[in-house]
């Protein structure tokens, strides 16, 4: 688990590098932030499992909590700019850095004070650290990170339903691969797994983007740029 975390890790700077150098528009800086915050979280939970002591591995688990915050975030912005629409407006903008700050002040907290999560090392089972129980506050941040999954969510599918048919296959993409990343946090906690496998997912789903934005090409739009561009040559 913790070999594939770290080639993920080093996939995903590797991918930052190759990015900023080939560009610059701001849906790349999007991917950019995407693919940090990915490999941040992936980092953080990867502490956290690590058999070092019980503080590093509570200020991992919140700060690994608070990458999955900006996430959230992030993908959401991507989705805005990558659509070119614009559904949050600045003081929404406000009441959400203000909620993830909340949720960033109990995660600190919770390293000192145990009341959002307890974890606990076990080696006789082949693990290290993992959550072992969880408080009502816990619940805030998943209502939090649940709440967003599913504005999410919304806005990819009113894009799917309002966008020219040559794109639908684009949003769908990015739509399966937020579903993906959400489905496997959701059987980890109804199962209450050993592992978070859905942190693995993080980091394919920022891959999944970067291919969707920079590498894949709808079917037909060829054929159409080229039509357009015979028309305005005839012109």
């Amino acid at each position: 688990m913790l070999a594939i975390m770290l080639i993920m890790i080093v996939l995903l700077v590797y991918r930052i590098i190759m990015i900023k150098q080939i560009e610059q528009t701001q849906v790349a800086k999007d991917v950019v932030r995407l693919h940090t915050v990915a490999a941040s979280t992936i980092l953080f939970y990867a502490m956290t499992i690590l058999d070092i002591n019980d503080t590093v591995a509570l200020a991992s688990y919140g700060l690994y909590f608070w990458c999955s915050d900006f996430l959230l975030i992030l993908f959401f912005i991507y989705i805005n700019d990558f659509t070119q629409e614009t559904f949050v407006n600045k003081r929404g903008g406000l009441i959400l850095g203000i909620l993830i700050a909340i949720d960033g002040i109990l995660c600190g907290i919770n390293v000192y004070m145990l009341f959002s999560v307890v974890l606990s090392g076990d080696k006789a089972e082949g693990y290290y650290y993992k959550v072992t129980s969880r408080t009502w506050l816990y619940s805030y941040h998943k209502l939090f990170v649940y709440m967003f999954a599913v504005m999410t969510f919304l806005l990819l599918a009113y894009e799917i339903y309002k966008a020219a048919r040559i794109y639908v296959k684009q949003y769908y993409a990015i739509l399966y691969c937020f579903l993906l990343m959400i489905a496997t946090n959701v059987v980890y906690e109804v199962l209450n797994l050993e592992f978070d496998y859905s942190v693995l997912f993080y980091g394919i789903t920022a891959a999944g983007i970067y291919y969707i934005t920079f590498q894949y090409v709808p079917k037909g739009l060829v054929e159409k740029t080229l039509v357009m561009v015979v028309q305005n040559f005839t012109d």
